[in-house]
């Protein structure tokens, strides 16, 4: 992978979801429980489509079943789409360009956020909704950190 320019695609009006937001949703306990509620919200207001890819369902599980509960874990498997649009399927290709996206940017990257990064440059999705800043690093827009939804 080598253009990290963002076409625009009939991706426009879709946001990627991040597992700690997720988390933030399902748990009235999280410091930004709040915060993910109201972005939510702002989000379904302005009719964008939350899109999910499948590793980040893998990860959410497991940090659900960790944090919170097997119950709740499951839970969240069996209504995911009552509140996520679209479950996006990570390439062979997505994964193969992931590793760039691990030697490029910050030590710290988790794998499942790479492999997100190349889910949204495929597919022209230049928006984010995450607490993580990393979503900042290739250019995306972040929400709620740099709250924009035009």
């Amino acid at each position: 992978m080598t253009d990290h320019h963002i076409p625009r695609s009939v991706y426009a009006r879709c946001i990627i979801i991040d597992t700690g937001v997720i988390k933030a949703l399902i748990d009235d306990r999280d410091g930004r429980h709040g915060e993910a509620q109201f972005y939510y919200e702002q989000i379904r207001s302005r009719d964008f489509e939350i899109l999910i890819t499948n590793t980040t369902i893998y990860e959410c599980y497991t940090r659900i079943m960790y944090d919170l509960g097997f119950q709740k874990a499951i839970d969240f498997l069996q209504n995911t789409s009552d509140w996520i649009d679209r479950i996006i399927r990570v390439t062979e290709e997505d994964d193969k360009d992931s590793i760039d996206h691990l030697l490029r940017f910050d030590e710290d990257l988790s794998y499942v956020d790479a492999l997100n990064f190349s889910v949204m440059l495929r597919l022209g999705i230049n928006k984010a909704f995450s607490f993580d800043r990393h979503f900042t690093f290739p250019g995306f827009e972040v929400i709620p950190i740099n709250y924009f939804l035009t």
